[in-house]
C-alpha cells in the first residue's frame, strides 16, 4: 500500500501544545466566573481584605490600599509583571486601616488616608522610598464613616472626613507643605457621612456627603472665598452608621469642573450630575452598595458596585445614550460574596480597574481575599441597557474552553497516529 506522508514532528508539536494548554489551566489567574474581556486576579490571598481603594500610576499600574483581618493598613501594587508582596504600612498596635483612600503623586508614589479605629483619629501615610505615617486629626472621634484623599499639583494632600461625637460635622484637612490646616465645612445637623472629595483645576475641593438628620445627599465646594453648600436629593439615611458601611457617595469632576455623584438609596444605585445650571439625577440599577465613580476623557461615568441580591461585583457605564451594566465577578453559590468594598480607577485608555473583596474557597477553608479586575479592551463592551434591563450574565464558558481545547488537541493527535498506523499496514 502506498504510504501516506505525515510530518514526523507532529508528535512533538502535539506534546508541546498539550503542555502549554495544561500550564495555562493550572496557572491561569482569572476567575472562571468573569465576563469576556475582564481579567480577574487575586492581589493578596493571605489577608481578609476590606476597605479597599485603588489608584493608577503613570504606567497604568494599579496601587491598592486596604485593611486586613489583622487590623493593619496594607498596600500592594502591580509592578508590570506581578503583584508586589503586600506591605504593612502602619503596624501600630490596635485596629487601624479603615476607610482607606489612595492617590498617586507625580513621582508615582502612593499616599493614603485612613481611620485609626482604636484611637478614633484620622491618619495619613505616604511613601518616598520609605513609608511615613502621621496623625492628622485626633480631636474627639474623627474619620468615622469615610476618608477621601486627593493630591494637588504640589503633591500636597487634601482630605475630607467627619467628626462623630457631640458634634457630627463634615471636616476638611489640607497640607500646605509645612503643616495641616483643618476646618469645619458643614456643621448643620449630623452631616459628613461617607464623604468623597475631588479637586478642580484650581485645586479647590468639592465634596459629596450624606446628611443623616434630614436623609439628604449634600454637596459642598470651595469657591475661593467661602463654602457653597447645597442640599440635593432625598435618600434614606436610616441606620446609615451601622455596619457593613456600604452606603457610599462618590464624586468626580468633569473637564468643566462640574460635579458628578454616585450614591445609594434603598431603591438602588443613583447618579447625579450638574450641567452648569441645574442638577439632575437618574436611577442606574436596582442595587448599588459599595459604589465608586470615575469619569473618562469624554466626561462619561463608570461605576463599580455590589449587587444587593446576588452579592456580585458589577460595573456600569454610560455611553451617552444609556447605561450598560455587567457582572464582573461572582462567587459560586452558596457563598455569593464578591464586590464588597469596591473601588474604581480608569487608565489612560479609559478602561476600568477595580479593587474589591471577594470570598474564595469553600465554606470550611475559604476566606475573604483582595481581588482586582481589569477590562482588557480586546472585546467591545456591551451595549447600553435601559434601567431595569437584564444585566449581562456571568460567563462560565471560560471554565470549559481550555479543556475543550485540550480535548481537541488530544483527539487530533490520536487521529493522526491512527492514520499513520493504517498508512504503514
Amino acid at each position: 500500500m502506498k504510504q501516506v506522508k505525515t510530518n514526523k514532528h507532529y508528535p512533538i508539536v502535539l506534546f508541546v501544545l498539550v503542555i502549554i494548554t495544561l500550564l495555562s489551566i493550572i496557572t491561569q489567574p482569572y476567575s472562571v466566573f468573569a465576563n469576556p474581556g475582564w481579567t480577574l486576579q487575586i492581589a493578596d490571598p493571605t489577608t481578609e481584605a476590606a476597605f479597599t481603594s485603588i489608584a493608577l500610576d503613570s504606567s497604568n499600574n494599579p496601587h491598592i490600599a486596604y485593611t486586613s483581618g489583622g487590623h493593619r493598613l496594607w498596600y500592594t501594587r502591580w509592578n508590570g509583571t506581578s503583584w508586589d508582596a503586600p506591605t504593612v504600612v502602619d503596624n501600630t498596635s490596635g485596629d487601624i486601616g479603615w476607610f482607606t483612600s489612595i492617590a498617586i503623586d507625580s513621582n508615582d508614589c502612593p499616599h493614603i488616608s485612613y481611620y485609626d479605629h482604636t484611637n478614633t483619629s484620622l491618619k495619613y501615610a505616604y511613601y518616598d522610598g520609605t513609608w511615613h505615617t502621621e496623625t492628622v486629626d485626633n480631636t474627639g472621634e474623627v474619620a468615622v464613616f469615610g476618608t477621601s484623599l486627593a493630591l494637588d499639583n504640589s503633591d500636597h494632600p487634601h482630605i475630607s472626613y467627619m467628626t462623630c461625637g457631640a458634634l457630627v460635622d463634615l471636616k476638611y484637612a489640607r497640607h500646605d507643605g509645612a503643616t495641616w490646616n483643618i476646618e469645619t465645612v458643614d456643621s448643620a445637623d449630623a452631616v459628613g457621612f461617607y464623604s468623597s472629595l475631588a479637586l478642580d483645576s484650581n485645586y479647590y475641593p468639592h465634596i459629596s456627603y450624606i446628611d443623616k438628620t434630614n436623609s439628604k445627599l449634600k454637596y459642598a465646594r470651595w469657591t475661593g472665598s467661602a463654602w457653597d453648600i447645597q442640599t440635593l436629593y432625598d435618600i434614606d439615611a436610616t441606620n446609615i452608621e451601622w455596619m457593613p458601611y456600604n452606603k457610599h457617595t462618590s464624586i468626580a469632576l468633569d473637564t468643566s469642573g462640574y460635579a458628578h455623584i454616585s450614591y445609594w438609596k434603598p431603591s438602588g444605585l443613583w447618579y447625579a450630575r450638574y450641567n452648569g445650571t441645574t442638577w439632575s439625577e437618574e436611577k442606574v440599577s436596582g442595587s448599588g452598595k459599595y459604589n465608586r465613580l470615575a469619569l473618562d476623557s469624554n466626561n462619561l461615568p463608570h461605576i463599580s458596585y455590589q449587587s444587593g441580591n446576588e452579592l456580585s461585583l458589577r460595573y456600569a457605564r454610560f455611553d451617552g445614550t444609556g447605561w450598560a451594566i455587567e457582572t464582573v465577578d461572582s462567587s459560586p453559590e452558596p457563598l455569593r460574596h464578591a464586590g464588597q468594598f469596591s473601588a474604581i480607577a480608569l487608565d489612560s485608555y479609559g478602561w476600568p480597574h477595580i479593587s474589591y473583596q471577594c470570598y474564595e474557597g469553600d465554606l470550611a477553608t475559604g476566606q475573604y481575599v483582595l481581588k482586582y479586575a481589569r477590562y482588557d479592551g480586546h472585546l467591545p463592551p456591551p451595549p447600553p441597557l435601559g434601567v431595569g434591563g437584564e444585566v449581562y450574565p456571568v460567563n462560565k464558558i471560560a471554565l470549559v474552553v481550555p479543556w475543550i481545547t485540550l480535548t481537541a488537541i488530544i483527539a487530533g493527535g490520536i487521529g493522526i497516529l491512527l492514520i499513520r498506523r493504517k498508512a504503514y499496514r
